[in-house]
């Protein structure tokens, strides 16, 4: 286990695009920064227990005409949101569907079937200025109510895949004379998830995409080796060109089946914005 001499530095600010994440403070274990976040949370899992796979936000969505533009991703009610485990090619996982996380041939711990309520983790805001965790209890995707990135807090909205072949997106309509979304896809700062404590490095491999009605018009695979508590990085900016007659809009993450690692995989688009023609 890494030790973590008592080095601070303090607050700063820092601008992602239209949007702003703060540093609160950086722990140092060895040359890694590790997040430091606020007290109100735990490292714990939440208790486990499986919501609704699927969930629509058609009831409490914004009528389509009232939304104004620029109109920003996390002020919009998404408008269906769903998780599981597609077929296991190789045939260790003997689950697969909607709302199903296995970690086979891996025993699952501290509540690795859990996912976020209603498969849905936006956070608006960001934490105050004296929020802050103990260095011993770094960021965890399972924190509802924060993200972390490279050491820095940020708003957005989350995608997650807990174990290999698990899939997650997220579908939000397109405001009527979008023509434009922008925004950052980052990798958050814990790459353990369930499995913290295990190893001191760990591996990720995964594809995120964006569909506009279906379509992909992103996709971006990305394999990352020996990452370790507080390896947050910066994906890939977004700047997706919206077909005037476009109605929908996926955001989606899914887990390739390779098994040397990926046991948590989150990822948050940030500074995600609809834009009107000319902004």
């Amino acid at each position: 286990m890494l030790s973590q001499p008592n080095c601070r530095v303090g607050s700063r600010v820092r601008k992602r695009n239209s949007g702003r994440a703060r540093l609160v403070g950086i722990s140092f274990a060895a040359t890694l920064a590790v997040a430091v976040v606020g007290p109100r949370m735990s490292r714990a899992e939440p208790p486990a227990a499986v919501g609704q796979p699927t969930v629509s936000a058609k009831a409490t969505a914004a009528p389509a005409g009232r939304v104004s533009l620029p109109a920003a991703l996390v002020s919009l009610a998404p408008r269906a949101a769903e998780y599981g485990t597609r077929p296991d090619p190789d045939g260790y996982q003997k689950q697969a569907g909607p709302g199903v996380i296995d970690t086979t041939p891996v025993k699952p711990i501290n509540n690795a079937t859990w996912f976020w309520p209603k498969a849905l983790k936006v956070v608006t805001d960001l934490p105050p200025e004296d929020f802050s965790l103990p260095e011993e209890k770094p960021y965890a995707s399972s924190q509802t109510d924060l993200f972390a990135s490279e050491g820095f807090f940020v708003t957005g909205v989350g995608l997650w895949g807990r174990t290999r072949n698990m899939y997650h997106w997220v579908d939000y309509d397109i405001p009527p004379g979008a023509v434009r979304f922008t925004g950052e896809v980052l990798v958050t700062d814990d790459p353990f998830g369930w499995y913290a404590g295990q190893r001191g490095e760990i591996n990720q491999q995964f594809e995120f995409f964006v569909q506009v009605d279906g379509k992909d018009v992103v996709r971006r695979g990305e394999t990352r080796h020996k990452q370790r508590s507080g390896s947050g990085a910066k994906l890939t900016p977004l700047d997706i060109e919206l077909p005037p007659a476009a109605k929908t809009i996926r955001f989606g993450l899914e887990i390739t089946p390779w098994g040397a690692g990926n046991k948590n995989v989150e990822l948050v688009i940030t500074d995600g914005t609809f834009h009107a023609a000319g902004e």
